[in-house]
């Protein structure tokens, strides 16, 4: 007969063999978030820079959340909205004016020579979110989902060439290495039909208002890079 005690240890390294193992906290990027506005209840640009420090051999990023500082609102019901299926079949030029909402660029590393590969970014209003479509060698729409303060990018795996998904990319992964993007300051009515793209906090304290992006990663490893913007009492 076994004893307890050893019955025990095995039961417990069961359970422990079960648990997953946490995901590791990397540092590999760097971030600014900013608003435009310095005063609460305001309609407020916003700037998202973020690049990363650590390149190939390297694990993709699969979806990053940028937030915005707590109490910040959107609605797009402030621009004329287009929408990812249009962005997807005509461009940018399928989308009516007033529906487009900021730019930028975006960088790739993809293993040719021709690295870093730099996009234009044009980011547009729609009925869920935001859409962004980037334009260089390549055209692409992302479609960027927005709750609360945050507004989430799920990043589609591209592969070096001549790697393919159904290969699992075995030339290596695109990667993501910047990201440097503008949101214009938008509002379209008066008094109580007064409608903001976006909103700063209703209140300013400690003169900061504090912002983060979440990077995740392939394999379940999470980042977080914070920034601040000056804030100040109306």
């Amino acid at each position: 007969m076994r004893h307890p005690l050893s019955i025990a240890a095995a039961v417990s390294l069961a359970l422990l063999a079960a648990i997953p193992a946490a995901a590791a906290l990397r540092s590999e990027h760097t971030l600014t978030l900013k608003l435009s506005a310095k005063t609460p209840k305001k309609s407020t640009g916003a700037t998202i820079r973020t690049s990363r420090t650590i390149m190939p051999p390297a694990l993709r990023v699969t979806r990053i959340v940028f937030a915005l500082p707590a109490g910040t609102r959107f609605n797009t019901a402030a621009a004329t909205r287009c929408s990812v299926a249009t962005l997807q079949a005509q461009g940018a030029a399928g989308c009516p004016a007033g529906s487009a909402i900021g730019d930028g660029t975006a960088a790739a590393i993809t293993g040719t020579p021709l690295d870093p590969i730099r996009q234009n970014v044009a980011v547009y209003a729609t009925a869920t979110g935001l859409a962004a479509i980037l334009t260089g060698l390549g055209t692409a729409v992302l479609p960027l989902r927005l709750k609360d303060n945050r507004i989430t990018a799920d990043l589609p795996r591209l592969c070096r060439p001549p790697g393919t998904l159904a290969d699992g990319c075995a030339s290596g992964d695109i990667l993501l290495q910047a990201l440097d993007i503008t949101l214009d300051a938008k509002s379209k009515g008066s008094g109580s039909k007064l409608k903001r793209l976006i909103t700063t906090p209703a209140r300013c304290v400690g003169g900061r208002w504090r912002s983060s992006a979440t990077y995740t990663f392939a394999n379940g490893d999470t980042e977080v890079r914070r920034s601040s913007t000056s804030c100040r009492r109306g």
